[in-house]
């Protein structure tokens, strides 16, 4: 019984030792941060770059049309070469991304965005049409030419 008094009073002593140097070293650390904002060690100095990752970087070149429409006729060609249409598949549903995004594009194509979604998925099943009529919700035309 005293054991377990003892343990008990432990972990709470401990609790509470954690809790007030947690506290005294936030307190610390915004002090710091205002001596900083106020003295002159940031003068001159630039913030450091944000980068952003490729996802980010291929959405917004997607935005551009031409630019689009190039990348899902070399996902196509990929896809073929490779015999996987998933490749094609996700090149479509980055396009749909930077045209608006899931729910958008699905209300334009009158279909659910949740089945909108999952077809768009790496294991989902898209029909060819559900592609179709992805890439011209987009503002985008499939043609095909002669090899």
């Amino acid at each position: 019984m005293q054991e377990s008094l003892f343990w008990f009073a432990k972990r709470n002593f401990h609790d509470f030792a954690n809790r007030r140097f947690q506290k005294r070293s936030t307190k610390r650390h915004q002090q710091i941060q205002g001596i900083l904002e106020r003295s002159s060690f940031n003068e001159g100095r630039k913030k450091m770059k944000k980068y952003r990752t490729y996802k980010e970087h291929l959405i917004e070149k997607l935005k551009d049309a031409e630019y689009a429409s190039a990348y899902l006729n070399a996902c196509l060609e990929e896809s073929f070469e490779a015999k996987n249409m998933g490749i094609f598949q996700l090149a479509v549903r980055d396009v749909v991304e930077a045209h608006g995004g899931m729910t958008e594009i699905s209300s334009k194509m009158e279909v659910s965005r949740e089945s909108f979604y999952r077809s768009l998925s790496q294991t989902g099943k898209a029909r060819f049409s559900t592609l179709v009529n992805a890439i011209k919700a987009c503002g985008l035309e499939l043609e095909f030419h002669p090899a």
